[in-house]
This record gives structure tokens, C-alpha cells and sequence, in this order.
């Protein structure tokens, strides 16, 4: 099992842990780790308490399962200060399905951020990592 220095959230059960990162006041807010109605829409909103935005590009989200990433899996994104954004992964599903599947009529524009190397949410236990760089992943 790898060892990582930043560990953002535990999922087990319905237990939600937020965490805020030190440089970029992110914190992650919501997740969607075993959507029944959806299929496999995985998805995390993030929460940038900051008062500048937040460019995503570069990013590393991460979770315990699998190998290692070698590279950044958040090529381009940008949460807004005070604003939110929500991560889904891109390599399985195209942000068409995400939009049908969220942006209804009542709802607002969502501020979607594709991530590429999607690991797949652990339903019965996980815990995922958001990085700045790989610098502070590896």
C-alpha cells in the first residue's frame, strides 16, 4: 500500500471528513462515491474559501487503490473564490452525462472540472487526496 503525505478524506459508510489544504484553502465538501441512480457518475465538489481563485491545472486527485499516477490528472479547471467546483472523471463518461444527469431546469451552471486517471470512489472504504503539483504528491 502506498504512503502519501496529504490525506484529504475518508469515506467509509456515510462519514464525510473535510480537510483544508494549507496553500490553496480548498476543501472538499461533497462527494458521490456509490451513486445508485446514476450509474458510476463518481464525482467531488470542492470549496475554495479563499478570496482569489483557484487554478486547478496541475492538480493530483488521488485515492489508495490502485498504482500510482505519474502525472497530473487535472489538466485545466478553476474554482472561484468563494465558489465551488465539481471534479468527475473523464476518461468513463463525457461532461454531457454529468450535465444530464445535474443541470436541470431549477439547477444553476455547474463548474464542472474533468479529472483524467479516474480512480474509481471505494463504496464500502477509501480515502482520496487532492495535491497541488506532483511535486507534493510523490
Amino acid at each position: 500500500m502506498r504512503t502519501r503525505s496529504l490525506v484529504v478524506l475518508v469515506i467509509a459508510g456515510l462519514s464525510l471528513l473535510g480537510w483544508q489544504a494549507a496553500n490553496a484553502e480548498l476543501i472538499i465538501t461533497e462527494i458521490m462515491y456509490h451513486p445508485e441512480s446514476d450509474g458510476d457518475l463518481d464525482w467531488i465538489e470542492i470549496y475554495n474559501t479563499g478570496d482569489s481563485d483557484v487554478d486547478l491545472s496541475g492538480y493530483v486527485l488521488d485515492d489508495e487503490g490502485g498504482d500510482p499516477l505519474t502525472e497530473a490528472n487535472i489538466s485545466s479547471g478553476v474554482v472561484p473564490a468563494h465558489g465551488t467546483a465539481v471534479l468527475f472523471n473523464d476518461e468513463d463518461f463525457d461532461l454531457a452525462d454529468y450535465r444530464n444527469a445535474w443541470e436541470k431546469p431549477v439547477n444553476p451552471v455547474i463548474n464542472f472540472v474533468a479529472v483524467g486517471a479516474w480512480q474509481k470512489l471505494g463504496n464500502g472504504g477509501d480515502r482520496i487526496g487532492l495535491w497541488d503539483g506532483m511535486a507534493s504528491y510523490a
